[in-house]
């Protein structure tokens, strides 16, 4: 069975353009309506888009991209928005926890280290200190908030919440990338 959409949207997402098509019903049972219009992938623009997308009742939404340009403009089709900057705020504050959180990071045995150089290896040290050092702020507010005491995760806090199916694949990986071959056994 053959299904026909009424209103669809053809995408072609760059790194700064996003160039749309959509097509509606016409005059007649076989014209179709095209209109093609080009926005930038800034935010404001990007919800233009949306806005024109509904505008023209389109319910289906068909996109070609490289690279993970695609991605904020599947975020404001979603309706979904990735807050991308942190609020000033105390500027002493920040300047101490950040201290502290970069302390933490160089801690060996303790979980926040831990965590820092997990977020670090895949979003880079800065956003990775500003998390540590949020993560210190919400202990603190904990500890005065619920007079209890801190305790530490340790190491293995993180490494218990793996997926150990996708660490033995990685592993393996790793392992005959480097020239080895793997056969595993149970261990009894």
């Amino acid at each position: 069975m053959e299904v026909l959409l009424d209103r669809v949207a053809g995408l072609d997402v760059h790194q700064k353009t996003v160039v749309a098509c959509v097509r509606t019903p016409g005059e007649g049972r076989t014209k179709r309506r095209s209109e093609v219009r080009t926005f930038a992938t800034f935010e404001g623009q990007l919800r233009a888009f949306r806005d024109w997308l509904k505008e023209h009742g389109v319910t289906h939404v068909a996109m070609e991209a490289t690279g993970v340009y695609w991605k904020p403009v599947g975020h404001v089709l979603d309706g979904k928005h990735r807050a991308t900057t942190t609020r000033s705020g105390n500027p002493w504050l920040t300047s101490a926890l950040v201290e502290a959180a970069w302390s933490a990071a160089r801690t060996k045995g303790c979980y926040l280290g831990v965590r820092f150089w997990r977020i670090a290896k895949r979003r880079g040290q800065q956003r990775a200190l500003i998390a540590i050092a949020h993560t210190i702020l919400i202990i603190c507010w904990h500890l005065i908030n619920d007079e209890t005491t801190f305790d530490e995760l340790g190491t293995d806090y993180l490494a218990g919440h793996d997926k150990p199916e996708r660490r033995r694949r990685l592993l393996i990986s790793q392992l005959e990338k480097l020239g080895y071959n793997v056969t595993l056994t149970a261990a009894a």
